[in-house]
């Protein structure tokens, strides 16, 4: 997954027709995620192993909960954490060779045990066209003691289809995934949604920042400084962030409609822009605009440091 890439995804979809809010671009290690959150729980009550083998090669990914400084929600990750040439592979396919075979299951068998020490692993994944010839028993008795195993080849469009789910459901309280491409610092304001009033996220953890341009419509109730707030993952410091309203036009409660604009100029600055709408017919656009840039701290190198 790199930025060329979920252009050109996106660049397809509205060629077809697709708006582009219904396009959602995740990579296979984001999607080993979306699959597990929709298994029984006790698979992935501790790490959760994923091997993948294309006949070449034998790559182990991890995936764990992350210890942060939020208490309330629970925040994950994969991880790859080995990888391996197998050259042998090539003579167990397409004919089984009984003594390159062997070798193959041993070399594996030690490269899973590298894998698991000193780990407590609820489960494991196979996947890939290398698991297909039944070439490795002794390997599989160390992938199943005391863990549950599965063999499949449909779990990353699985997972995809999952994520897509998510995506439909107004309010997700299921784990968030993150990885170093992802927004470890959440921008919030204070507003009332269906009666509720709380802090909602103009910009949400886990969520990638090329991804992030959003815009609302908000009704202000009155002209006082409006708070942003810019809270971090990884310190769990929060910062307030003033606005002054000064020059917004002074109307009756709820007759001053704001659009509220996010656009990210790179992953360590994102703009917002308060605009005044108008009102209907009932009042023009005054033409009142305020903007403020806010510094992130950005993720790269930082998501090692909440393990």
């Amino acid at each position: 997954m790199n930025e060329d890439t979920r252009n050109l995804l996106k660049r397809i979809g509205a060629s077809a027709n697709i708006p582009k809010e219904n396009i959602c671009i995740i990579d296979y290690k984001e999607s080993f995620c979306h699959y597990m959150f929709y298994q029984p729980k006790e698979l992935w009550q501790y790490e959760s192993a994923l091997f993948c083998c294309d006949k070449e090669r034998v790559e182990a990914y991890m995936l764990r909960k992350l210890k942060t400084a939020n208490r309330k929600e629970l925040f994950v990750t994969v991880e790859k954490v080995a990888e391996a040439e197998m050259e042998e592979l090539a003579s167990v396919y397409p004919v089984l060779n009984v003594d390159k075979a062997k070798y193959a299951d041993e070399r594996f068998k030690n490269f899973i045990q590298s894998v698991f020490e000193k780990k407590m692993i609820s489960s494991v994944f196979l996947i890939g066209d290398g698991f297909e010839n039944n070439w490795y028993p002794n390997s599989l008795k160390v992938l199943c003691n005391g863990r549950r195993g599965f063999l499949g080849s449909n779990l990353y469009s699985k997972g995809a289809c999952y994520a897509a789910f998510r995506q439909t459901l107004e309010k997700d309280d299921g784990p968030i995934y993150l990885d170093e491409t992802k927004m470890t610092e959440q921008i919030s304001i204070k507003m009332r949604v269906n009666g509720n009033d709380g802090w909602y996220p103009l910009v949400s953890w886990g969520a990638q920042w090329y991804e992030s341009d959003r815009q609302w419509e908000v009704l202000v109730e009155d002209n006082a400084d409006i708070e942003i707030h810019l809270e971090s993952l990884l310190t769990g410091e929060l910062e307030i962030i003033p606005l002054d309203l000064k020059g917004l036009p002074e109307r009756k409660n709820y007759a001053v409609r704001l659009k509220i604009n996010t656009i990210f100029i790179d992953e360590h600055c994102c703009k917002i822009i308060f605009s005044d709408m108008g009102f209907g017919e009932f009042f023009a656009p005054s033409g009142f605009e305020k903007e403020i840039r806010i510094r992130l701290g950005g993720s790269n190198g930082q998501l090692n440091s909440m393990s």
